[in-house]
Order: C-alpha cells, then sequence, then structure tokens
C-alpha cells in the first residue's frame, strides 16, 4: 500500500485535470458494515474500467473522479480511496478488518450498548500509518484546485445539528479545519447514535461534540454537488454524479399476513416510486438521549435525495447515476459485520442485472472517453426545482450538439434562419414555418443542427421529429413525451404533446421536422393548432405537404467552391497546412468531381485524413474506382447512377476499410467489424440504431448462429454477435467498430439518443446497393435473424418498452422482403413477433390483420392439428379478445379445444393445455360469464396448485381468479388472493414494481377499498398506479387509459364530478382514435362519462341519454349473437327490468354491459335514497328500456317500471319518466337507423 501511494503521489504532476474536462463527482451513503456493498460495485467499476483502457494495474478511484464526498461509513470509505488513494481491492480488505475489529463482541461496553471508541480510534490511525503519508491531517497541500481526488466526509456539532459540517481535504470556503487529523475526521463522520459516543474535536481553536453525519444527510449526494460548484469552480462542465447506496431495507421483508392487501399496496408503490429506508441501529444510550427527538424528524432517509436528484436531472441522459443494492441487506444492522459476506454476494448478484450492467458500462465509457454531459456546475446548484433546472439548462443540454465538427460555409441559409426565426417575446404570434429543400446529401440535416447549435438558446424548447416515415415520427414523438412529461413512457402521447406546444403561450419553443420527403407521410396533421411557435422542415421537395408560401421555403443549393474546399480541408484535417499550387489545384478538382455536395466532400476528408494520403493520390483513386464501379454489373440497381459523386466517395472509403481489415491487428480487426455493422444496419430503419439489438439477440436462449458464420464473403456478423465467459454480451467488436465507422463519417450520433446511431439515408441504400446478388440475400438473412432474436416471448417491463424502439426495425426489415431466404415456418415466427410487438403498444388491429395472415400461412403448409396452426389460432383468439371481437374469440378458443387431443406434438399440447383454458376464462369474464370463468379456473387450479408461484401457469390461473371473484361480488375472497399476488410480484425479481401484474393488482385492489367504501384510500391507489403507467407506457396506452378511467371513478365515488368529466372526455378522444368508436373500452368511458355528467346537469340530462343510449345501443349490438330470437325466460312481473335483461342475457353479455349493470343496480338504490336526484333513477330505468328495445324487439316495450319504485317518485317524476318513455316509443316506429340518430 505504501509503495502505490508514493507512486501515487509521484505521478500526481503528471495527472492533473485539465480545466476543460468533464468533473466527476462520487457520492457515498453510510450504513455501518452495509458500506461494504458501495465498495464492492465501485471495485466492479474499477476492474471494467482496468479492462477497458488496457490496464496492467487496477486504476484507483482518486485518480478519476475530481470529488468524493461520504457520510458515516460512506465518509471512512472515502477517506480510504480519497485521501489515502486506496485501490477498491485494498479497500474492501482494510474495510473487513476494520468491523471486525470495531464491531466484535469483546470490543463492547458491558452494561451499554454502545462499542468502544478507543479501538475505533486506534484502528483508524493503524491504517493511516500503515499507508506512509507524508503528513496525518485531513487536508491535503499537495493538490490544487484542478487535481483529482478530493474528498470530504460529513459530520453534525452538537451545536447545530441541523447543519452538516465538513471535513476536507481541500481548503473550502468555510471550516477549513486545516489542523484536524485523518483519524479525527473519520471519528467525526462515523460516531453513529446508539454505537459509540460522539467525539471531541478540536477545530481551529474551538472544541466541540460531532456526531455521524447520517442525522444531516445520510445521503450527501446534494452535498457533493454544491462542493464541486463552490470550490471547483461554476463553469466547469459536469461528467456525472455517481451516488452509491448501502442497500434499500424495504424489499427483503416478506408479508407475514397475506390479507393485509393496504400494507402490500404501499410496500408496492413505495418501491416502484421512492423506496423508502429507515435508518437502524439502538438509540438506547445515555449519550444519544439529546438526538433522539432530532432524529424522527432528520433526513435519514437517503432514497429522499435520491429521488429528488432523479427528478432533478430526469431530462439530462447519464447525468445522474444511483447504485444501490435492492435486496439483501433488509435485516442487517450497521454493525453485524458477520454477515458482510452475505452482502458481497448479495451485491455481486445485484450487479448482473441487465439495467444495472448497463449503467456500469455507460459510467465506465464516460471515464474512460472523458465524456459527460456539457452542463455547467451552476445549473445543477442554482435551480429550484426540476422546471427551473430544465429551464436553466435549455435543450441544448438534453440534445446534445450533433452537427459535424466539419461544418463550414453556408452563410446565406444560416442568415437566413436566424432572421426568419429571430429572437422576439415568448407566446409571440404570428407562428413562424420554414422549409428549407434540395437534393440528397446537399446538408440540409447538418444546416438546421447548425441552426440549432448556434442560436437554440433563444428557444426554450428544440424539439427534433424524424419525420422519414410514420414508425419514425412515432419513435420521435415517444421521446418527446419523455422530454416534456419525464419517465420513459412505451408509447408516445401525440395529442398530449400537440396540445402543449398549442396551449403553450409562455414559452417559446422550435419544433424541427427532418427528412419531409415522401408522400405517403402527411406531417400535417403532427402540426399543433394556434398560432404561436416556429416550425422548420428540411425536405427534398418544395411542394410536399404541408403547403407553404413562397417566402416559408428555401432552397439549399450545393456549396460554392470556397466554401466546398474550405468543407475538404477542415475534414482532411489539413485546413491548417499551407498547400503548394498542386496542392490547390487537386482540391479544386476533387470538389468538382463531387459536385460541390457537402456530404461527398465530408466522406473524401474523412478518408484523406483516415489514410493519410495526398489530394492527387485520392484523386486517381476516386476516378479509377468510379470508372470501375460504372462496369461493374452488380450495381446495376440504379442507386449508384442517381449519385455517382457521393456513391464513389462511400465506395473508396468501402475499400480503405476492406484493406484495413487483413491487417492482424486491433484496428484491423476493429476496420472487419465495421464492415459487418455496416452490412446489417442497412437492412434496419437509418435512425435510432441501437446495440440492443446485438445485446438482446446474442443473449436470447433461442439464439441459433447457423446462418451467420463465415458465408458473407468474411464479413458475417457473428463475431458482433459474442458473449463474455459469464455468458453476457461481448460489447468490444461492436464499439471498436462503430468508431471506425464514425472515423469515416459512415454512421453518426442519434438525434434522439446519444447512445444510438443513425446513418445518412443515402449512405443506407448505398450500403445495400453494393452489395452482390449473393451477399445481399446472405446479410439481409442475417441482418433479420439478429432483429428477431432480440424480439423475446416474455412479458417482462422491458421488453414492453423495447418494442415500442424496435418497431420500425420491425417494419423496415420485413419491408426488404426476403421471405422466399427463410424456411417457412422460422419466417412465421417473425411475423408472428413483430404482431406482438404491435399488441405491447396496444395496435390490436393491427395485430388481428398480422396473425390472420399468419394462420392462413400456416394452414396451407400444415394439417389444422398440428401445433403451429393450433399456436397461431391461438394468438389469434387472444388478438380478437383484446380487440373486442369477444364472439369471434370464444369461437376460435372452442375449435382449439377441440383439436388439443389430436395434436401430434403431445408434450407442446399437454404443456400449453392450462393457458389456453386460462385464456378462454377471460373471454368468459370479458362476456359476464362470471360462473363458467370461476368453474374453469377452480379446475385448472386443482392442477397447477402443486407448481407454485414461480409456475407462470399458477400466476396467471390466481391473477384471473382474482378479477373474476371481484367482479362477482366476493369481495372479502378477491381482497385475500390480490394480497396474495402482491406480495410475490414485489418479491419475484422478474415481475417486480412498474410490471403490468403488480399495477394490475393495485388497482383491483383499490377497486376493492371502493365497494367497501373507502373511497379516499382507493382514489390515493388508482393515482399513484396512474403515475407509474403514464411514465412506464405514456398517457395513450390502453393500461394507462383504463389507470384514468379508474381515477375518474374515484374522482366521482368523491364528488369530484367536474374533475371526473374533464379526465373521460381526455380518455374518449384518444380511446376513440387509438382503439376505434367500437371497442369496448371506449364504450365504456363514454358510459362512465354520461354517469358522472348526470349530477353536473341534474335539471335535463339531454347529454346523458344521449350518450348513454350510444353506448347501450352499440354494446346490444354487439352482444346479440345471431339467431337468438326471442327472450330465452320469461320472468315474474315483479322481478325489475334490469334484473330481467341481465338474467335473460348473462351469457351474452360483454364484460363491460355486465359490469355496468352492477354499477347500474348500485347507482338506483342510492337514488332512492337520494330523491333530491331524480335524474339519475330516469336516466338509469329508461336506458336499460333502450336496450330491451334493442335486444328483444316489442316484446319489452309493455313492460311497467316496477311499481314498488314508482311508488316511491314523486308525481312528477313519474310524468318525466312516462314522458320519456313514450318518447323511446315514438322513435322506435321510425326505425334502427333513426334511433341510432337521435
Amino acid at each position: 500500500v505504501f509503495i502505490h501511494c508514493v507512486q501515487s503521489e509521484v505521478r500526481m504532476a503528471d495527472d492533473q485535470d485539465s480545466n476543460n474536462d468533464p468533473v466527476y463527482l462520487l457520492s457515498l451513503d453510510g450504513g455501518g458494515v452495509r458500506g461494504i456493498s458501495e465498495l464492492v460495485i465501485l471495485h466492479e467499476i474499477m476492474k471494467r474500467l482496468q479492462k477497458v483502457a488496457g490496464l496492467k494495474e487496477l486504476p484507483r478511484p482518486r485518480d478519476y473522479f475530481h470529488l468524493i464526498g461520504g457520510t458515516s461509513t460512506g465518509g471512512l470509505i472515502a477517506i480510504l480511496l480519497g485521501r489515502m488513494g486506496m485501490t477498491t481491492e485494498e479497500a474492501i480488505k482494510g474495510y473487513e478488518d476494520f468491523a471486525a475489529t470495531v464491531f466484535c463482541k469483546r470490543n463492547r461496553r458491558l452494561l451499554e450498548r454502545t462499542f468502544k471508541e478507543k479501538t475505533l480510534e486506534k484502528v483508524i490511525r493503524d491504517i493511516v500509518a500503515a499507508t506512509g503519508l507524508k503528513t496525518t491531517v485531513m487536508i491535503d497541500e499537495t493538490r490544487d484546485r484542478n487535481s483529482l481526488g478530493h474528498a470530504f466526509v460529513c459530520s453534525v456539532p452538537r451545536s447545530n445539528m441541523f447543519e452538516a459540517y465538513l471535513f476536507r481535504t481541500y481548503r473550502g470556503k468555510s471550516n477549513h479545519a486545516h489542523n484536524v487529523e485523518i483519524w479525527e475526521a473519520a471519528r467525526a463522520t462515523s460516531s453513529a447514535p446508539g454505537f459509540f459516543n460522539p467525539v471531541h474535536v478540536k477545530v481551529e481553536a474551538v472544541k466541540e461534540y460531532y456526531y455521524d453525519g447520517a442525522l444531516a444527510y445520510n445521503n450527501p449526494a446534494k452535498l457533493v454537488l454544491d462542493e464541486a460548484d463552490s470550490y471547483l469552480g461554476s463553469d466547469r462542465k459536469l461528467g456525472f454524479l455517481l451516488s452509491l447506496g448501502t442497500g434499500l431495507k424495504i424489499t427483503d421483508k416478506a408479508f407475514k399476513v397475506e390479507a393485509d392487501a393496504e400494507k402490500a399496496v404501499e410496500h408496492a408503490l413505495e418501491l416502484t416510486k421512492k423506496p423508502v429506508r429507515s435508518l437502524s441501529g439502538s438509540l438506547l444510550s445515555r449519550d444519544s438521549l439529546p438526538v433522539y427527538k432530532h432524529i424522527k424528524t432528520s433526513l435519514t432517509d437517503p432514497e429522499r435525495t435520491h429521488h429528488e436528484l432523479d427528478q432533478w436531472f430526469r431530462g439530462i441522459p447519464n447525468a445522474y447515476f444511483r447504485l444501490n443494492l435492492d435486496k439483501g441487506a433488509a435485516d442487517i444492522k450497521l454493525n453485524e459485520y458477520k454477515k458482510m459476506k452475505l452482502l458481497r454476494e448479495a451485491t455481486e448478484k445485484y450487479l448482473k442485472k441487465d439495467e444495472v450492467s448497463a449503467s456500469i458500462d455507460k459510467i465506465v465509457s464516460m471515464l474512460h472517453k472523458k465524456e459527460g454531459v456539457e452542463m455547467p456546475l451552476e445549473a445543477t446548484c442554482r435551480a429550484t426545482s426540476y422546471e427551473a433546472f430544465r429551464h436553466a439548462m435549455v435543450q441544448d443540454v438534453r440534445q446534445r450538439t450533433i452537427s459535424s465538427p466539419q461544418f463550414t460555409g453556408r452563410a446565406a441559409i444560416l442568415n437566413k434562419l436566424d432572421r426568419h426565426f429571430c429572437e422576439r417575446k415568448p407566446g409571440s404570434s404570428p407562428r413562424r414555418l420554414l422549409r428549407i429543400w434540395g437534393m440528397g446529401g446537399v446538408g440540409k440535416t447538418q444546416i438546421a443542427l447548425k441552426f440549432r447549435d448556434l442560436h437554440g438558446s433563444r428557444f426554450d424548447h428544440v424539439f427534433w421529429i424524424n419525420a422519414a416515415t410514420t414508425d419514425s415520427i412515432y419513435e420521435s414523438f415517444r421521446k418527446v413525451t419523455a422530454q416534456i412529461y419525464g419517465g420513459n413512457p412505451s408509447r408516445p402521447n401525440i395529442t398530449g404533446v400537440l396540445n402543449w406546444l398549442s396551449q403553450n403561450r409562455s414559452e417559446e419553443w422550435l419544433l424541427v421536422f427532418d427528412n419531409n420527403d415522401s408522400d405517403s407521410v402527411d406531417v400535417s396533421k403532427y402540426i399543433p393548432e394556434g398560432n404561436t411557435g416556429n416550425i422548420l422542415f428540411t425536405s427534398r421537395r418544395k411542394d410536399i405537404k404541408p403547403t407553404l408560401d413562397h417566402n416559408q421555403t428555401y432552397a439549399v443549393d450545393i456549396m460554392d467552391e470556397k466554401d466546398a474546399v474550405a468543407l475538404l480541408l477542415r475534414s482532411s484535417k489539413l485546413e491548417d497546412q499551407l498547400l503548394y499550387s498542386d496542392d490547390q489545384q487537386y482540391v479544386g478538382q476533387i470538389v468538382q468531381e463531387l459536385g460541390y455536395l457537402p456530404l461527398a466532400i465530408d466522406q473524401a476528408g474523412s478518408y484523406i485524413d483516415m489514410q493519410e494520403c495526398t489530394f492527387k493520390d485520392y484523386l486517381f483513386d476516386f476516378r479509377s474506382g468510379r470508372k470501375q464501379l460504372m462496369e461493374d454489373a452488380s450495381m446495376g440497381r440504379g442507386a449508384f447512377h442517381d449519385n455517382p459523386a457521393v456513391y464513389g466517395t462511400f465506395e473508396l472509403s468501402y475499400a480503405a476499410l476492406q484493406k484495413k481489415s487483413k491487417e492482424d491487428n486491433r484496428e484491423g480487426r476493429a476496420a472487419l467489424n465495421a464492415l459487418r455493422i455496416l452490412c446489417i444496419f442497412c437492412f434496419y430503419h437509418n435512425e435510432n440504431l441501437m446495440e440492443q439489438i446485438l445485446d438482446r439477440a446474442a443473449t436470447d436462449k433461442r439464439f441459433e448462429a447457423d446462418y451467420l458464420g463465415d458465408d458473407g464473403g468474411g464479413i458475417a456478423p457473428l463475431p458482433l454477435a459474442g458473449l463474455t465467459q459469464e455468458g453476457e454480451w461481448d460489447p468490444a467488436n461492436f464499439r471498436d467498430g462503430i468508431r471506425i465507422l464514425k472515423s469515416y463519417s459512415l454512421i453518426k450520433k442519434s438525434a434522439m439518443n446519444e447512445t444510438w446511431h443513425s446513418m445518412h439515408v443515402l449512405v443506407h441504400s448505398w450500403a445495400r446497393d453494393r452489395m452482390d446478388p449473393e451477399a445481399f440475400v446472405f446479410q439481409r438473412r442475417a441482418a433479420r435473424l439478429l432483429l428477431f432474436f432480440s424480439v423475446r416471448r416474455q412479458d417482462k417491463l422491458s421488453d414492453e418498452l423495447y418494442a415500442s424502439q424496435v418497431l420500425p426495425h420491425l417494419r423496415a426489415c420485413l419491408g426488404h422482403r426476403g421471405e422466399e431466404d427463410l424456411e417457412w415456418m422460422r419466417r412465421t415466427e417473425h411475423e408472428g413477433k413483430f404482431a406482438r410487438a404491435l399488441v405491447e403498444l396496444g395496435l390490436w388491429q393491427d395485430a388481428t390483420a398480422q396473425w390472420e395472415a399468419i394462420l392462413a400461412d400456416r394452414e396451407q403448409h400444415l394439417d389444422r392439428t398440428e401445433w403451429p396452426v393450433i399456436s397461431g389460432m391461438w394468438d389469434l383468439a387472444k388478438a380478437y379478445r383484446d380487440w373486442g371481437r369477444l364472439e369471434k374469440s370464444e369461437k376460435v378458443f372452442e375449435e382449439i379445444i377441440t383439436l388439443l387431443p389430436q395434436c401430434p406434438q403431445k408434450r407442446m399440447a399437454a404443456l400449453k393445455l392450462w393457458d389456453i383454458h386460462i385464456d378462454l376464462s377471460k373471454v368468459y369474464l370479458q362476456q359476464a360469464r362470471y360462473s363458467a370463468a370461476k368453474t374453469l379456473l377452480f379446475w385448472v387450479f386443482e392442477t397447477v396448485e402443486s407448481y407454485g408461484w414461480p409456475s407462470g401457469v399458477f400466476r396467471r390461473t390466481v391473477t384471473t381468479l382474482a378479477t373474476v371473484l371481484r367482479l362477482n361480488g366476493e369481495t372479502e375472497a378477491a381482497l385475500g388472493v390480490e394480497s396474495f399476488i402482491l406480495h410475490r410480484c414485489i418479491d419475484d425479481a422478474k415481475i417486480g414494481p412498474g410490471h403490468r401484474i403488480t399495477m394490475g393488482c393495485i388497482s383491483n385492489i383499490a377497486a376493492l377499498r371502493c365497494e367497501m367504501g373507502l373511497y379516499q384510500k382507493a382514489d390515493e391507489m388508482w393515482r399513484e398506479v396512474l403515475d407509474i403507467d403514464e411514465d412506464l407506457r405514456g398517457k395513450e396506452h390502453p393500461i394507462t387509459l383504463n389507470s384514468k378511467r379508474n381515477v375518474a371513478t374515484g374522482c366521482a365515488k368523491l364528488e369530484k364530478f367536474w374533475e371526473a368529466e374533464d379526465i373521460l372526455r381526455e380518455v374518449l378522444v384518444v380511446s376513440e382514435r387509438v382503439l376505434g368508436k367500437d371497442h369496448l373500452d371506449t364504450l365504456t368511458t363514454m358510459d362512465q362519462l354520461a354517469e358522472f355528467v348526470t349530477p353536473i346537469h341534474p335539471p335535463s340530462c339531454l347529454y346523458r341519454h344521449k350518450m348513454r343510449s350510444s353506448s347501450v345501443l352499440r354494446m346490444a349490438s354487439a352482444s346479440i349473437p345471431k339467431g337468438l330470437g326471442t327472450a330465452p325466460m320469461a320472468l315474474l312481473p315483479p322481478i325489475p327490468l334490469y334484473r330481467r335483461l341481465l338474467r335473460a342475457h348473462r351469457k351474452y353479455l360483454p364484460q363491460e354491459m355486465r359490469v355496468l349493470g352492477d354499477e347500474y343496480i348500485k347507482a338506483e338504490f342510492r337514488a332512492h335514497r337520494n330523491v333530491d336526484n331524480p335524474a339519475h333513477l330516469i336516466g338509469f330505468l329508461t336506458e336499460w328500456q333502450l336496450y330491451a328495445q334493442k335486444v328483444e324487439g316489442d316484446q319489452w316495450k309493455g313492460d311497467k317500471i316496477d311499481p314498488v319504485k314508482v311508488a316511491k317518485m314523486s308525481d312528477e317524476q313519474i310524468a318525466q319518466l312516462y314522458e320519456l318513455m313514450q318518447a323511446i316509443k315514438d322513435r322506435s316506429k321510425q326505425g334502427d337507423g333513426e334511433e341510432e340518430q337521435s
């Protein structure tokens, strides 16, 4: 340790950080022996950094982090890593020895629960002595403001326990404490009440008692930000803030009382939204009593600070990372050092989670490449809220500059944009629109990006929409939805975004529609209403929609010769060199040969730079290569002849990569991987190309490498899908290849996400066009296999979110055809994955059409009893059910059940038998056939009960059964089952908080609470679920719409009818557009809206009757089975009309009709108790009379309303009722068409 520290100090002068490098900050929570988890996490980061950077020795955290701040045990670690300069390996060993010595039984006082401070002090002194530091005071005078490795620890003085006192290794603006020894600072930060007595430290000339810093800041992350701003400088740019925790305490405990649903709900919501961890340890020592009262109100919850920072940095990717063990630390107290091994094992398991590992990879990459979010420290610390913070950062922080660094010239067009979108008062009118148009490769997108970089600060918001296809618009609006509303939605809220833009008059915004080239994509419907804001279009065409005036269009021509020459010199990195006359001549000829096109010139410059060739050599190579290309028959698809200059430059780059790829070294292998990536990505969408595609494909259990091997002319993509020894995807080959492609300007950073990539559309098409027919077939098939292996048949939240990201690539890949190159069964599997992606996003109509085509294809090749055909029927039946086509769904399910005994694949049929019956029970459920559903589910449950919760069949059975019990009125039984499900969901790592099963369970418990009269509690639960669904799935996902309907129900129960009406009107607009006017969810919304409008407008209720009759008539039409004829049951007259209808049509009604019927009965009884609202009763009876006429015709017209009910009505009410009934009879004579209109 001594040698390492001396070497570190000797090297320190050479390792000083440049003032322009991003600042990396590390925050360490307190937590006693649980601090070992922080060291294990940091050790993993350092190991990966060592591998990525190719270092012989394990790197030291203080050589990478500018400031390390810690509290309590985190403070001790900050001293070990920062002031003493240990490696994580050395710190872990020292920490374990320290804990075993300090917290052993023999170190505990006999009559108290506290430990002996002298032992603690001696251990710290020994560690300091072993390091061989030149000085043992806390302040390190050898490091200046620009150095790395500064540290501080947090403590609390007895005189002011609401303020933190920092012991620093540098001189801060206050409390310098230059005379304090390292051991004293360590002792002060670790004096946890109940474990150690406070320490008496003389700071400067004043003595004071100091307690554990956790009493004020158990999570010191905010202090780290403030200290960085204060000491390092407000103008320094943030790299990232990494906050490490010592483990959540709430995720481990299993609930002992399964029926305690309320506690389970609170538990799940806390996990999903903002986990809470309480301070552990004893507070019974005599010296702890003065601080007991303060502890109750102090900020001992580290997750509270994390939640605030997470909201604060929500719109800034990779600015803030929080790594905190989620399970394993719950029951471990501050002093239980013997459980440190369990903590290490739990943390190592935590680090293997996909999302955690991905975060660590990003942290390592940013440290290695010295990347950051380029955000001034002042902006992170001065904002008083997230909105103020976002405003301070403007848009250029969230959408980092991606315009080409070689951009030059174009002064005329940039001046035009500057004048057209000149600075003005926010919310001013009129709206300003401009389209810049020109041929491909002329630089339209780069001009728009350069304008944004130069003048983006004049706009409060800049939103970028890739308008190339409908899917790219969809994905762009999903990103914009996240920018405006936060979270990571799986669907865009296009309506919400457009409304937000049209109504936002307090801010100036710019909306950019890039690549608006195709007639098939009309961006007019994505333009917000109103007359404010600014919209910029880039297009290859002047006359595309929307139609603009002549002063709203500007042609982008080729570059003039001066600008073209400047661009070539800059992109070749020769702009500072003196050119001889011959070179000047060659440069002029090159830009002329390239047609003065920026894209071609940029490519040429990159080639000259990478190949280190002369301008003369490049001109010769280009002319020779172009001649060969023109004579090459394999380039006969025509695209080269349309873009000879651009394609010529691409070909030179490709030839250079081919030549480089033959070298047996790292750069040669990187060039080969670059060619592999190019040949795969050109078959996907050209925007938002993700490494997750390869990651998910390579780690898929069903991944097959048969068609990804060496049959691709030496550039088969299999090496891109390599795995590590731990079975995880190894990204090294991919990232090396991406680096080479970027250096040749063949790929760039995506405008949507800094971790994604994009290709210019001409590069994208050229990469395919240049392939000979054999290579084209091979690479197309390989690209398709990789892409579809990345789409999994799992019900995880990550799969749901991935579906929205990958959908444009699925469409593009299928659009390139190639199905003839695949075995037909694999082809239908691919199409099935595409259909499932559509289902995940709620696009049920499209999914149903896809499944119908798949089934027809399979039936042409196989007998109907074969499992692939039955499986296709199964998927189609589920799609019909989700789309609301219940009769079709039931029919297909019944056919499946008759075919299963004949299926030759007996094992598969047996495995899926229970799942099929569970799905059929869900159809019964929606048809309100509760007895049939319940009987079927109990039959399944008797068989699968022994499988237990790990079985997917068991989980599906109990979740469906809980819903049946709830809708059937068995409240207590349903509550017990839902509580059981919720506890298991929380404990299941494959499900967990946020999953649709968990959120659905909470919603169901809320509904049960509502039925029990606990309206306030139900409302709170539903609102929490809605917040989470909006964050995870977006505001237009069908699941989110259902959550909004639940919130509206809660509002109505609490008599907040106006709020309920506003929510439902919004839901209805979206539901009609997304799901269709005849979807059962839409009809449910209509009926709810009519229900809640009545108390607001009791005099006439005209809107209610119109809305209700519309929804009821549609439901009635949907529920009439063919050949039903007259009423199937004759009931006694005393039974009320609504009960006769429910019993007569119980087996035919869709779920919504049955559920609504139950609600109407309750509403009717409430109306009897509340005669001040007679319209409610009148509407209730009238709408069921309407339903009777539609389903059963004239037979029901003469039925009188139950006299018991009528007797309780006033004469005025009876007159109103029969007036309405007479109007119904009169309308019925005019036919169904006029009745529908009325």
